[in-house]
């Protein structure tokens, strides 16, 4: 009966323990991105604006890719400012020969800061994602009409 209790005794302590690392560890939190506009699965014209919220260090670059062409990632206008982690920049979803269905995954990932983050040449493209960097969940979008 006496182990029982330890055992048990044991368990809480342990369960605390663990969740007071995990509250630290949220607090203190690694960098993250996400993109809050447009949503999954939504409906983009050729010029949309993207709203993202950057959490902890670092600087937004936005990168689309047709999925009609997985090969590139084309870097869109840089990232000026930002308000508590807040920002909006306008992307670039084809141009006028795009047909009304086509498929574009949007991305976020932090460059170390804003003067790397800049370095990244609106409307150069790149065959993959750059190596390293803190990435947001991916976005897919669709072109309307």
């Amino acid at each position: 009966m006496i182990r029982s209790i330890v055992s048990i005794l044991c368990v809480a302590a342990c369960s605390a323990w663990c969740l007071q690392l995990t509250q630290a560890a949220e607090k203190v939190g690694a960098p993250s991105a996400v993109i809050v506009s447009p949503k999954e699965a939504g409906k983009v014209g050729q010029v949309e604006e993207l709203e993202g919220k950057v959490t902890g260090e670092g600087w937004p670059v936005v990168l689309i890719q047709p999925q009609a062409d997985e090969r590139m990632w084309w870097i869109q206008a840089p990232v000026e400012e930002m308000d508590g982690g807040k920002f909006t920049v306008p992307i670039q979803c084809g141009n006028e020969q795009t047909k009304v269905g086509t498929k574009f995954k949007l991305m976020i990932v932090l460059a170390k800061s804003k003067e790397e983050a800049h370095k990244f040449e609106r409307g150069k493209t790149r065959p993959a994602l750059p190596a390293g960097l803190v990435r947001s969940e991916p976005v897919t979008v669709t072109r309307g009409e």
